[in-house]
């Protein structure tokens, strides 16, 4: 399975074998708001053909945008739903840095090398004999997802959310997960408070920022 996007993203999926199940999508190029389409079309599929334990290959791709970054957030749930998970590996240093200020660590797995990603899938769901990359150490396993939230209540974390943003821009999701605790507004995990934030457009500490400085602009009691 591959395929080729006009402005500049090519992905091709190495099929894993029946020992694994695992399957490799290589990416070269880049990953913004014009070409994570491609992306989400090649994961959703692999995902509804119940291939669930996937590596993305990340090594040939200089730039992954917010939108980007949501596709992976938006599939990973789905993955881990049935049992499996998205791994990526071989990040770029720009790749890598912007995955550090997003603070994707508790949240997407990332492997220096695919071996190690190969083996945080060990040898589960079925499969038998050996890897098809050289072994290295497990690593920890997926940090478990909170179930779906009914919309009501998402709105509510939502809501506590622009709050925290409104107190301060540069919390980091760790110290808004902490600050929730501390107010008592929502007890909600590190994916539920991505997630909130994406729906808002203020995933990227950037856009928090802004937003912030055009609320404070605003005069006293506007809505």
């Amino acid at each position: 399975m591959s395929g080729v996007c006009p402005v500049g993203l090519h992905l091709s999926v190495a099929v894993g074998t029946a020992d694994t199940g695992i399957h490799v999508i290589r990416a070269d190029g880049v990953i913004d708001t014009l070409t994570c389409s491609e992306l989400d079309m090649v994961l959703g599929q692999l995902l509804r053909q119940k291939y669930t334990r996937l590596i993305v290959d990340l090594a040939g791709i200089h730039y992954i945008s917010s939108a980007g970054w949501g596709v992976f957030v938006s599939r990973l749930r789905e993955a881990r739903q049935d049992g499996g998970d998205i791994a990526l590996a071989r990040m770029t240093p720009p790749v890598r840095d912007i995955y550090d200020l997003l603070e994707f660590e508790g949240v997407l797995h990332h492997f220096d090398r695919l071996d190690a990603a190969e083996a945080h899938f060990g040898n589960g769901n079925g499969s038998k004999g050996k890897s098809h990359f050289s072994g290295t150490a497990p690593a920890p396993p997926a940090p478990s997802l909170p179930p779906s939230v009914p919309s009501p209540v998402v709105a509510s974390l939502e809501d506590a959310v622009v709050q925290l943003v409104l107190e301060d821009p540069f919390y980091s999701i760790r110290e808004m997960k902490e600050r929730l605790r501390e107010i008592g507004a929502y007890p909600a995990g590190r994916w539920a408070i991505c997630a909130a934030l994406w729906r808002r457009h203020l995933f990227r500490r950037r856009s928090r920022f802004h937003y912030y400085r055009r609320r404070a602009a605003l005069p006293a009691g506007a809505p």
